[in-house]
């Protein structure tokens, strides 16, 4: 059975790394399905705040800055911390900015895979969370990686 690893070599998956400093190592690892980087390449670049927060970033800031904050292992529970989607045995979690909305699965604890990203406001606005769940656990069985195939429990367990 695959790794993600090994998926990151036959271009199934990506691995995000370019947000660190040379001299920095990851403490977590992140991966990302290619429909996932075709969304941030396709709307991140002129995606604008929707404005609910006061001050936000841009959306294409939020997401360098919450991938550096996980990958560096900085606490990202602090102003929206993920939260793993019911129901909770599917062990599909959802990583949040103001803006954005990314979700995937703890493959082990710190290695997260993001399966699909799209705006806070479009999922609010139609409905999309259960879809994008149901995605994730259809791409997680996929892959088939090595067992056990994600990490369940609670936001301690997972990073």
């Amino acid at each position: 059975m695959p790794t993600p690893s090994e998926a990151v070599a036959r271009n199934e998956l990506f691995r995000v790394d370019g947000v660190l400093d040379a001299h920095e190592q990851p403490a977590r690892l992140l991966y990302i399905t290619p429909r996932a980087v075709q969304w941030l390449n396709t709307n991140l670049e002129n995606m604008a705040s929707d404005g609910f927060y006061d001050n936000a970033a841009t959306p294409a800031q939020q997401a360098d800055d919450l991938f550096y904050s996980f990958i560096v292992g900085e606490d990202i529970a602090a102003d929206l911390p993920p939260h793993v989607m019911l129901p909770a045995e599917d062990g599909i979690w959802e990583l949040r900015t103001p803006d954005l909305r990314m979700f995937g699965w703890f493959w082990r604890k710190g290695v997260f895979i993001i399966s699909a990203i799209n705006s806070a406001e479009m999922c609010k606005k139609h409905s999309l969370y259960a879809g994008y769940r149901n995605q994730a656990v259809g791409d997680r069985m996929a892959f088939n990686f090595e067992p056990p195939p994600f990490v369940n429990g609670g936001l301690n367990d997972v990073i």
